[in-house]
């Protein structure tokens, strides 16, 4: 980017748990474990360490890393095509599944003249399709690498591990500076937090276990789905 915009305050934002109500990767998952039996045990099996994340809230960097290990497993080999077209079939079945919050949460960014970016840990072909239905068109999830149109089963990009969310924003904002006072970062897990030390306002989201305690201890604002739009209409507002 060049010029203004380039220096325009940023919203930094999660998708799982944030602005989506769920996981999206864990349909995408599904549809990847429909191709065999055995594809369809190493899919329940990572859906399951998810699963079990979200209902306890604790060891977020442990699961991700044997989730994408997983993930890694089934998309070896898959054309990238094919992984497109399961992508799609698998975001059709839960579009509908935002956060009701979500609509006021963009509407507001935009007002103020803020710059959306999407920044999650599953996996990317359907991180973009989630993006494209909010009309955000900066975002990024985990990045399968590809070689001669199939996926090797290895990441590019893992936001989901210690230092991957903020490897993804380099990826999505170059060499720009974004006027990082002004902005804000909201997200729901620890991969949150080291987005949060670069933003004026960090908003924790209905946190986990984790990112609870260190909200409270670094003084971040947590916020649930009822007042979470208020506040950014507070934090936002109060920036300009």
């Amino acid at each position: 980017m060049t010029g203004p915009a380039a220096h325009a305050p940023i919203a930094l934002l999660d998708l799982d748990g944030t602005l989506f109500d769920g996981v999206v990767g864990q349909q995408y998952v599904r549809r990847l474990g429909a191709r065999s039996v055995h594809s369809r045990s190493v899919a329940a099996r990572a859906n399951a360490a998810v699963s079990r994340y979200v209902a306890s809230g604790q060891r977020f960097h442990q699961m991700a890393e044997h989730v994408y290990s997983l993930y890694g497993r089934l998309i070896a080999g898959l054309p990238t095509a094919d992984a497109a077209v399961l992508a799609a079939e698998a975001w059709a079945e839960i579009r509908t599944g935002f956060l009701p919050c979500t609509t006021g949460i963009m509407k507001i960014l935009r007002r103020h003249g803020y710059r959306p970016l999407i920044i999650s840990g599953s996996p990317n072909e359907i991180v973009q399709l989630a993006a494209a239905e909010l009309q955000v068109e900066e975002a990024i999830g985990a990045v399968a690498q590809q070689r001669d149109g199939l996926m090797t089963g290895r990441l590019d990009l893992a936001p989901g591990l210690p230092g991957g969310k903020v490897a993804a924003l380099r990826t999505l904002v170059g060499r720009t500076e974004p006027a990082w006072l002004g902005s804000l970062a909201i997200g729901n897990s620890p991969s949150d937090a080291e987005l949060f030390d670069l933003v004026g306002h960090p908003i924790a989201f209905e946190p986990d276990e984790a990112l609870a305690r260190l909200a409270t201890a670094r003084g971040w604002a947590i916020a649930n789905r009822r007042n979470v739009e208020d506040l950014v209409e507070h934090v936002v507002g109060r920036s300009q």
